[in-house]
């Protein structure tokens, strides 16, 4: 059984609606649970059937006493419940196979206040998907495929898949490849949320390239990747400021985005010490227009550093993003983000096989950035709970 529980409050500034004296908060909550068995119905068959459900609460509200102040209230609450069935095959030292299914239910029930005109819908919808996978080798050559059906209620049904190939030029040093389609159906908050809801909002479906080359020794990994992606009814954040509020824009389909750079990440471990990296350089782009996708980075990194002491595991991380497009939607001018970067530590007690305890500081040295123009990202944070897993 797995169980995960998250309860968040936060406030903000009406971001140019209303007035400065206009109390606007609200609060995010969700909850998971899993229930899973493992069997192995024979020597090299391992069957995994997971049952789970996932709810989402989020609220948003704006109160006021100035005849200019803009009264709001939105609830939102999403349940997806799904069941999924895995088998996983060992069909010879060098070869793999997967097999399995899902189905899943989802609920949304969305409330909205504005002004005291009230409104309020139900939504559901099921889903299912099955897929299966090949993994092995033959002498220096590997090779992986993969293929999945997703059937979405009211946001259509697509087959994907996924060829890597590797070969390897030396014991250290691999030449890999692969291509790939992927299915994306709008959330159910997405398309009927009463406050920025866009019905007709269209599945993503896209096509990946890649080709890069890996480099391994003892515990060391280096790999270099170059990549490109098309997709097709791209998500993106309506521009047009007239269907947006002061919570959110609705989401549109753009007719086409691509995105194409290159990744170096490298990661090694000494004794009990674990180092991560990587870089990512890109050119996300709107196909019709040519420009920079808003929100998106051309640059960005992390590097992470972890080191185990007997039960305790001690870490520090720090990511950079550098500046991104965006616009503000109360004066319509184009804006710029700026470049930001951020470090968080992280401290772990292992108690017992099936309890841990662990906190987390985020933005340590309290930098103020936005992802979003207008709002502001977290303060140096503090974060501790439990993790308990059986």
């Amino acid at each position: 059984m797995r169980f995960y529980a998250n309860d968040a409050n936060y406030n903000f500034d009406g971001a140019g609606f209303g007035t400065a004296a206009d109390n606007s908060f609200g609060q995010t909550k969700q909850d998971s649970v899993s229930l899973f068995m493992k069997n192995k119905i024979q020597k090299n068959w391992n069957s995994t059937f997971t049952l789970s459900q996932n709810n989402i609460l989020s609220k948003s509200q704006n109160i006021g006493d100035d005849p200019l102040s803009f009264i709001y209230k939105i609830i939102s609450k999403t349940r997806i419940t799904q069941a999924q069935w895995q088998n996983d095959f060992i069909l010879s030292d060098d070869w793999s196979a997967i097999i399995g299914g899902s189905l899943s239910n989802q609920n949304l029930n969305s409330f909205s206040e504005i002004f005291s005109v009230q409104s309020q819908s139900q939504h559901s919808r099921s889903a299912g998907s099955l897929f299966s996978g090949l993994n092995g080798k033959i002498g220096r050559n590997q090779v992986q495929l993969n293929a999945r059906y997703d059937q979405v209620g009211g946001s259509g049904n697509d087959t994907t898949g996924y060829v890597g190939y590797g070969y390897h030029l030396t014991p250290s040093l691999k030449l890999t490849t692969s291509a790939s389609t992927a299915f994306n159906a709008p959330t159910l908050a997405r398309l009927h949320d009463e406050f920025s809801k866009n019905p007709l909002l269209k599945s993503e479906t896209s096509a990946s390239y890649e080709v890069g080359f890996q480099y391994s020794i003892k515990d060391s990994l280096i790999r270099l990747v170059g990549f490109r992606t098309k997709t097709k009814n791209q998500f993106a954040s309506d521009p047009d400021p007239n269907n947006c509020t002061a919570v959110s824009c609705p989401t549109i389909n753009l007719a086409s985005g691509s995105n194409q750079g290159i990744e170096l990440s490298a990661n090694t471990v000494w004794d009990k010490t674990t180092l991560r990296s990587s870089l990512t350089l890109q050119n996300p782009v709107d196909d019709s227009t040519k420009k920079i996708l808003d929100r998106n980075a051309r640059v960005y990194g992390s590097i992470s550093l972890s080191h185990t002491v007997e039960t305790w595991r001690f870490g520090a991380d720090a990511i950079f993003s550098g500046s991104r497009h965006d616009k503000d939607y109360v004066s319509l001018a184009e804006m710029n983000l700026s470049a930001y970067s951020k470090v968080n530590f992280t401290a772990r007690k292992q108690v017992s096989k099936e309890l841990a305890v662990y906190a987390r500081l985020e933005n340590a040295f309290d930098r103020d950035y936005q992802t979003s123009y207008g709002y502001n990202q977290l303060p140096r944070s503090l974060f501790v709970g439990l993790n308990w897993q059986q």
